[in-house]
C-alpha cells in the first residue's frame, strides 16, 4: 500500500508514525517509561491513571487533533475495573436481592415468615461483606463474583428452614421447634459437608482460590447461622400460629364397608357405616 511506517527507539524513548502520502498523517505513537511508587492500591492505581489522561488532553488541547491523544498501558485493563466495580457489585446485589424477594414471596406465599426470610438473607449478605473488610479481601472483580455466589447460597439455608415451619401446625413456638426436627439436622449436615469441602482451599497460594475460601466459608457459616439460630427465633416469637384444620365427612356421603365377624363355627357379614 501507499502507507509508510517508520519507527525508531533508543533506551530512554521511542516512537512509531503511520502516514499516507495522499492523506498525510494517521497516528503515531511514543513510549516511555513512568517511574512511580506507593501504587500498590487498587484505588491509588485508579486515579493515577485518570491523573495520566487528564495531564495528556490537557497538554496536546493545543494541537489539531490533540483531542484524540490518550495515554495507554496494558495494565490500565486491569487498573480501569477499580472506577467501577463498587458500582457493578451494588448494581448486581441490588437486582439479584430483587429476583430473590420475588422468588420467595412466590414460593413461601405467608407475609409474615417471607419478611422475615428476607431479613435473614439480607443480613446474612452484609456480614459476609463486613468480613471480608477485616479478612483483607478488598472490592475486586474476582471478589465481587463470589459475593454475589454468596447471595444465592445464603437464600438455601433461611428457606428451607421457613418452608418447614409453615408446613407445621399450632402455635408459632411448637412450629419452630418442630421445624427445627424436621428440616435443622439437613441443613446442618449441609454447612458441615460444604465447610470440609472448601477448607483445602484455605492452604492454597493462588488469590483467587483463597477468595473463594473465605467467601464461601463465610457464607456457609453466617447463612447457616442466620437459618438455624436467627430465623427459628424470630419465627417463634413473630411467625404466628397455625390451627389444624380437622375435616368433617357428612355421614350422608358415608361408604358402606363390610366387616367380617366369627363366632364359633358361624361366620356372618356385618354391614356399617364409616362415619
Amino acid at each position: 500500500n501507499n502507507s509508510t511506517r517508520i519507527s525508531s527507539s533508543s533506551s530512554l524513548r521511542g516512537w512509531d508514525v503511520s502516514c499516507d502520502p495522499g492523506k498525510g498523517l494517521q497516528a503515531t505513537r511514543m513510549e516511555l517509561s513512568v517511574g512511580a511508587k506507593w501504587v500498590e492500591q487498587g484505588q491509588i492505581r485508579y486515579d493515577m491513571m485518570v491523573g495520566m489522561r487528564k495531564a495528556v488532553s490537557d497538554v496536546m488541547s493545543g494541537v489539531p487533533g490533540g483531542e484524540n491523544s490518550f495515554p495507554y498501558t496494558f495494565s490500565f485493563l486491569y487498573w480501569e475495573e477499580v472506577g467501577i466495580i463498587d458500582k457493578e457489585l451494588i448494581q448486581n446485589l441490588l437486582i439479584s436481592g430483587g429476583v430473590i424477594i420475588v422468588v420467595v414471596a412466590l414460593l413461601i406465599p405467608h407475609p409474615r415468615v417471607t419478611v422475615w426470610v428476607w431479613v435473614a438473607i439480607i443480613m446474612s449478605v452484609l456480614n459476609v461483606c463486613g468480613y471480608l473488610y477485616w479478612w483483607n479481601i478488598t472490592i475486586s472483580g474476582i471478589s465481587t463474583i463470589y459475593i454475589l455466589v454468596s447471595v444465592g447460597l445464603a437464600v438455601d439455608y433461611s428457606a428451607h428452614i421457613a418452608h418447614s415451619f409453615v408446613s407445621c401446625t399450632g402455635v408459632s413456638r411448637m412450629r419452630a421447634i418442630a421445624a427445627l426436627e424436621r428440616i435443622g439436622p439437613s441443613v446442618f449436615n449441609a454447612i458441615v459437608s460444604t465447610m470440609i469441602a472448601v477448607v483445602v482451599l484455605s492452604l492454597s497460594t493462588s488469590y483467587v482460590f483463597r477468595v473463594f475460601f473465605k467467601c464461601l466459608f463465610l457464607t456457609v457459616a453466617l447463612g447457616g447461622a442466620h437459618g438455624l439460630l436467627f430465623l427459628p427465633v424470630m419465627l417463634s416469637l413473630l411467625g404466628g400460629s397455625k390451627e389444624v384444620v380437622k375435616e368433617t365427612t357428612d355421614s350422608n356421603d358415608a361408604v358402606p364397608t363390610v366387616v367380617k365377624c366369627s363366632t364359633g363355627e358361624v361366620d356372618s357379614e356385618t354391614e356399617v357405616q364409616d362415619a
